[in-house]
């Protein structure tokens, strides 16, 4: 969207609205679709076919997007499920958004056509008894602020219930826990809300670090509302240790000029009067453990308990903002945000134990319980995750049930990306055998042989490629003067392994048996990977001790490396099991993929069933959480292994258990040889201890080792380094870390 506006060819909001929109609408044969205009503000209108005896309930929806994207058609579906699973009638807004229409617009839209629906309930079949307004993400804003204004109308009928998913509810302090916690989860980075935040208020981006900051606010104000917008407000349970003070910025008068309007409640409703907030309906309210927002959700909650108002909570662990839009991938039995429960159950009554998950299965139980019965405490089932990569999982698996290619291929295709042309290197595409490899030669003329760097790329031996990796290899490549190899090591579906080990190392020999030919000073041979890449590494290393004639690697850089596939147990495997993009299913689904495990065995794998008593004995020195320092665990851990051991899982998975798979099992004589090692761990990759108890293997040996670790990355994200407006700040971050450690050999 940024480069076809920078081409003038239309604007980045109207790209990403048109991208949002074209995901085929789903008809349901048991929904009427009406769509109209409520004077110029469109609208679609959902009702049941079937007939009832008496007048229906009423939603109004209102969707998330930033005010960018999100639209009636990109919500329709999750409207129509709405409708059907609940029996309302339902009137889906389609309010004026960016890039032409700015606050209030969005707001007036709302307000104008929820006035001219309840004027008009009995037209629709709905009691005016029973009307909801729920919306989500600004839509969620959007219900808190309405609500708000209604109250000055009386005649008109009485809102029964609200309810806010994933809301905004103040444009103050960013310095809450989560805003510093989740500000680079996808995907809705800080630096993305930001943003959106800006356009929407029509307030210039160069004004959003004195926002971030809190120089906006002047101390009399922050004074006056600290009490419900201040950290203090919020559980400690969801404080991290190392929380940053409110506020780190000074007081910027002009800052403050510009921005002041954020101190409206029409743009802040946590900052309504205690006298507007007590006559407030119910409320029901959903955060995401995983979002920027989640405080958001949770200072508002404290304001409806303070005065008085019933509020049902509904925290989704392992959810994160956006999610929502995503759930009825489920229907057509691919893996998806929500799990929903059988459709009869959602009939019967509520004391009843019901088994479902997720946020929209949440909805469907909540209108009959709010609007007939006593609210109760939340349901704590929670639906999985749902990531980028997942969503391309989705779309791959759909067309191998098509049978016209299979996912993993999908996947390959969707990654290979658009190369960029470096006009200071030599790139050239040949064959090692039959392995494709990628040479990439500083064009400038050098008065000695340069380093060499010998790539591994990641993708789970699913999806990366020469191609995907093409701009990180050309910018490593740039950047420390060097000449590097990429290898394009054959992947599924059709190689498993050893195909990646094997099609690496020997693509390692030839380049390494052919040095000068390249360039290259053969006593500056780095060998690096990313990923299975890394995992890829480490094994090469250690099975190139068996070539004493060949040159010595000289350092070898692992990036998040896979370095076993035993103990899934480790605290980062348990505390990053939902985290995109690599959830725990994904990486227990590529593993088996990989190693040609049936997908059966994946939950015996996961649980340690497959590991014999006296082979944990033998390997719990080097697998075992107890290796980790103290500050990588959390209270609520799983023990290790829980589950009892069962020998049918063994005989089929027990190849994971050698060192060609698990470089962490090698002998400590191999371990003492290795070269010397830059580590990279991310602190949301469930891979992060897999880094940890190997770099404390090669520490214990003596190997010396360069740590490097991101506390605000997540696996995956060195590929996006180059990707704007994808990139995140950890993805360059490890980018310049690996490239200030090779250019020190």
């Amino acid at each position: 969207g940024n480069t076809l506006e920078k081409l003038r060819i239309c604007t980045m909001n109207k790209f990403i609205q048109f991208f949002g929109d074209i995901v085929a609408i789903k008809e349901d044969p048991t929904v009427v679709v009406t769509n109209m205009c409520f004077g110029s503000i469109p609208v679609r209108l959902f009702q049941p076919k079937g007939m009832s005896s008496k007048l229906r309930r009423g939603i109004i929806f209102y969707h998330g997007g930033g005010a960018i994207f999100g639209s009636m058609d990109t919500y329709h579906s999750l409207c129509s499920f709405l409708v059907r699973e609940t029996d309302s009638v339902l009137l889906s807004v389609g309010y004026r958004k960016l890039p032409y229409y700015h606050h209030p617009v969005l707001l007036n839209d709302c307000l104008s056509a929820t006035i001219q629906f309840l004027k008009g309930l009995e037209t629709y079949g709905v009691d005016p008894s029973r009307v909801v307004l729920c919306g989500e993400s600004i839509g969620a804003c959007a219900v808190a602020i309405i609500v708000q204004v209604l109250l000055s109308s009386p005649s008109l009928p009485r809102i029964r219930a609200q309810i806010l998913i994933t809301p905004v509810t103040q444009a103050i302090n960013f310095c809450l826990p989560s805003h510093q916690k989740s500000k680079n989860v996808p995907f809705l980075t800080r630096e993305i809300m930001i943003f959106c935040l800006c356009k929407y208020l029509a307030i210039d981006v160069s004004w959003k670090d004195a926002m971030l900051t809190g120089a906006v606010i002047p101390p009399d104000k922050w004074k006056k509302y600290r009490k419900w917008i201040s950290s203090d407000n919020i559980p400690r349970r969801f404080w991290s240790q190392d929380l940053q003070p409110e506020f780190l910025g000074c007081f910027n008068e002009a800052a403050y000029l510009e921005t002041k309007h954020i101190f409206d409640v029409q743009i802040s409703p946590v900052l309504a009067d205690d006298t507007i907030i007590a006559q407030l309906p119910e409320v029901f309210l959903v955060t995401c453990e995983n979002d920027i927002l989640r405080d958001d959700g949770l200072l508002y909650k404290k304001r409806f308990e303070d005065q008085g108002v019933p509020v049902t909570w509904y925290h989704v662990e392992d959810g994160f903002h956006g999610c929502l839009v995503l759930f009825d991938w489920k229907f057509l039995s691919f893996p998806c945000s929500v799990k929903i429960g059988l459709e009869s159950r959602l009939l019967e009554p509520w004391d009843h134990d019901c088994h479902m998950a997720g946020v929209a299965g949440e909805l469907v139980y909540l209108f009959p319980r709010s609007l007939h019965m006593d609210c109760h405490s939340a349901l704590s089932h929670c639906g999985n995750s749902l990531c980028l990569a997942a969503s391309s999982q989705v779309q791959g698996n759909m067309l191998e049930k098509l049978r016209i290619c299979s996912m993993p291929r999908f996947i390959q295709c969707l990654h290979d990306l658009v190369i960029k042309k470096n006009r200071n290197l030599t790139v050239t595409n040949m064959y090692f055998g039959t392995i494709p490899v990628r040479l990439f030669q500083p064009k400038a003329v050098s008065s000695r042989l340069l380093r060499g760097i010998i790539f591994y790329h990641g993708g789970g031996a699913i999806c990366g490629s020469l191609d995907s990796y093409h701009n990180l290899c050309s910018f490593l490549a740039q950047e420390t003067e060097s000449v590097v190899l990429s290898v394009g090591y054959r992947k599924l579906p059709d190689h498993c392994y050893p195909s990646v080990p094997n099609d690496c190392l020997n693509a390692t020999i030839l380049f390494m048996k052919g040095l000068k030919s390249y360039g290259v000073d053969s006593s500056r041979v780095v060998v690096c990977g990313e990923s299975i890449g890394g995992g890829a590494v480490a094994i090469v290393t250690q099975t190139l001790l068996n070539f004493p004639s060949l040159p010595k690697i000289c350092a070898q850089v692992l990036i998040t490396p896979v370095t076993q596939i035993i103990n899934f147990r480790l605290p980062s495997h348990q505390q990053n099991q939902n985290v995109p993009f690599l959830t725990k299913d994904i990486l227990m689904t590529s593993v088996c993929k990989f190693l040609d495990i049936d997908l059966s065995w994946k939950d015996a794998i996961a649980r340690g069933s497959g590991v014999p008593p006296d082979t944990w004995k033998k390997y719990k020195k080097w697998l075992a959480s107890d290796n980790l320092p103290r500050r990588f665990k959390s209270k609520n851990l799983l023990p290790e292994f829980p589950g009892p051991f069962n020998e049918a899982a063994y005989l089929e998975t027990r190849h994971i258990l050698t060192a060609e798979i698990s470089p962490l099992l090698a002998d400590d004589k191999i371990i003492a040889q290795l070269p010397q090692a830059f580590l990279v761990s991310c602190e949301n990759d469930p891979l992060r201890d897999d880094a940890l108890l190997y770099k404390k293997r090669l520490e214990d040996e003596g190997v010396p080792v360069t740590w490097y670790h991101v506390e605000d990355g997540f696996h995956g994200c060195i590929i996006l380094f180059d990707k704007q407006p994808f990139s995140f700040p950890c993805s360059m971050k490890i980018v310049n870390a690996v490239i200030s450690y090779v250019k020190g050999i």
